[in-house]
């Protein structure tokens, strides 16, 4: 009887579940709901609910006559030059689409047993799937945001969703996991400082950090800190560019991997805290985080062989500490993990054993009784089995895809007269910029850049770009930040 309570104690109460479901679930409506996006004013336009029209006119081209602008949330993305769709709006539209399913599951949800993880199960998979589109939105606003010096601003009423939800699982973690919830709470806390140090330039959100640190920010090929948002954003923009020096290619592709590791590690260990701890997760974990610290230690050396690139600073520093810390973590996991199953196994053969030297002849009622005992067993152990195969299913997972960036701010126009060579790309800068361009890359006497191909006026000059993208740590030093933002710009639209 002892036992038969204290099992039964184990065994997760729904209504911490049922509490922080309904929770979450009145965030997701309100993302969908409160009119507070990017834009200023307290009015319907700014529903995102009310643009979800717009969003399905972006996507299959289906005009349904109402609704508002997609403005604050669309994204398009054109993956290696290969094709070209609105992320925003799939995104916006998948959203929509999982708060619907969290409105019906709140079903199973009240009507499960109690005393069985039905509730618990439903929520977390629902919470999951629904961070996927809202994460990603939010890191496209953080892009923004850090692209356009605060500009932009954020989306309240997506903070709303994503923030309520996130605090939700993680509450779930806790109550029901233990330990083990504090653990992967602290795994997931240490993956978004990571993304943070690759992809989005710290003086952008920490003002006072980047003038303390001055030139200490950087995390690879630029020497500038974020430079994570560069890299993804010609990914999914044009054609990657892979010209130039053969080291210099080696450390744009190591920085692309570590940005897209970090991301994917982010999503997994959100999923994680909605997951049971199994082997495979902590294999699938040592694989990831293994792959995280080579990519790091890559773009760590090389940037020794390739010239005008920044070597030893603090946040390339921290990224590695912080991947090295989340390995060492989980080879602790999987070697306490190995050692509570060979326990657990030890005392099943232990007690079978006993079992079997028992050589005492049983009664009829002895014997009836035992039957009785062992039918109930094998139900048991086959509700069990149901019960796992059920946990083993995966919780589907996207991967995170940035959008172009966005135009850089006009500088101001000097008074310079500029009577060189012209065409659509020199027309857009101002005449301080055009001289300056004429100086460096038409007639070469500021600086020597022998690997990057002579721009032509009104010629096609995508390797031009290309070869400005791969040694923009060479020339940063000799042109204007205006010029500078004019070839991002260029290099984003081709």
């Amino acid at each position: 009887m002892g036992k038969t309570k204290n099992n039964s104690s184990r065994r997760p109460s729904k209504w911490a579940a049922l509490v922080t479901y309904v929770i979450a679930l009145i965030c997701l409506l309100a993302g969908l709901l409160i009119p507070l996006g990017n834009t200023e004013g307290f009015v319907l336009e700014n529903m995102l609910a009310f643009q979800l029209p717009d969003a399905i006119t972006k996507l299959v081209g289906i005009d349904l006559g109402f609704g508002a602008p997609l403005t604050d949330y669309s994204s398009t993305v054109n993956f290696c030059g290969l094709f070209s769709f609105d992320l925003g709006a799939a995104l916006v539209l998948i959203y929509s689409l999982v708060t619907v399913a969290a409105i019906i599951g709140l079903i199973p949800v009240i009507a499960s047993n109690r005393k069985k993880a039905t509730a618990l199960k439903t929520a977390s998979v629902i919470e999951c799937l629904a961070l996927i589109p809202l994460l990603t939105l939010v890191l496209i606003q953080m892009r923004n945001y850090a692209l356009l010096e605060g500009a932009s601003g954020f989306s309240y009423a997506l903070l709303i969703a994503f923030g309520g939800t996130l605090l939700m699982l993680i509450v779930q973690a806790f109550v029901y996991k233990k330990g083990s919830g504090l653990i992967k709470f602290i795994l997931f806390l240490l993956s978004a400082l990571a993304v943070f140090a690759t992809i989005y330039p710290v003086a952008s959100f920490i003002p006072v950090l980047g003038e303390i640190l001055d030139g200490s920010l950087a995390t690879g090929l630029y020497g500038a800190g974020g430079e994570g948002i560069m890299f993804l954003t010609i990914l999914f923009s044009q054609a990657y560019p892979l010209e130039g020096e053969i080291t210099a290619i080696i450390l744009n592709v190591a920085t692309l991997a570590v940005a897209l590791i970090v991301l994917i590690n982010l999503f997994l260990d959100i999923f994680g805290l909605g997951k049971r701890t199994k082997k495979f997760m902590l294999i699938t974990n040592l694989v990831r985080y293994s792959l995280e610290v080579l990519a790091v230690l890559l773009m760590f050396i090389m940037t020794f062989f390739v010239e005008g690139v920044t070597t030893l600073n603090i946040m390339m520093i921290a990224l590695l500490v912080i991947a090295i810390i989340q390995l060492v973590i989980n080879i602790i996991r999987t070697v306490i993990f190995g050692k509570h199953k060979k326990k657990i196994h030890a005392k099943k053969e232990t007690k079978d054993g006993e079992t079997e030297n028992e050589e005492k002849p049983l009664s009829k009622k002895e014997q009836k009784r035992l039957e009785k005992e062992e039918k109930k067993a094998a139900k048991e152990k086959e509700a069990e089995e149901k019960k796992a195969a059920k946990e083993t299913k995966n919780v589907p997972v996207t991967e995170e895809i940035a959008e172009p960036a966005p135009l850089a701010e006009e500088q101001p126009t000097s008074y310079v007269v500029y009577t060189g060579p012209t065409d659509s790309f020199i027309n857009k800068l101002s005449n301080t910029e055009k001289t300056e361009f004429f100086n460096v890359f038409l007639e070469r006497n500021v600086v020597s850049i022998p690997n990057i191909p002579q721009y032509i006026p009104g010629g096609k000059n995508e390797k031009f770009f290309s070869a400005v993208f791969i040694y923009f740590g060479k020339i940063r030093d000799y042109v204007s930040d205006g010029l500078l933002n004019k070839l991002y710009e260029q290099i984003n639209i081709m």
